[in-house]
């Protein structure tokens, strides 16, 4: 953190996005966050890194989905979606 006049906090940027691939693109869709618990801020960030790579682009009309799986199955619909969510969702 840096801070500013009048004592307003400023996340640094870089250094929290320091390591990931494609930084612009994390400023632009997910909150920033810093934490004294460096561990738990890591694996914040850890887990937006993994969301992204499941992140499958299907056109204008649709725009983007989060697949279950990075490599294609055979049991997987165009784009790699799968409907089977369902039931793990009613079980929760």
């Amino acid at each position: 953190m840096s801070s500013s006049a009048g004592g307003t906090t400023i996340l640094d940027r870089d250094l929290l996005l320091k390591g990931l691939e494609d930084q612009p693109w994390f400023e632009k869709n997910i909150p920033l966050l810093e934490i004294p618990d460096k561990h738990i801020q890591e694996v914040y960030y850890y887990r937006w890194q993994t969301y992204k790579e499941h992140l499958v682009y299907t056109g204008a009309k649709y725009g983007y989905m989060a697949s279950e799986f990075l490599n294609r199955v055979s049991y997987g619909a165009p784009y790699g979606g799968i409907v089977a969510a369902a039931g793990h969702h009613i079980t929760e």
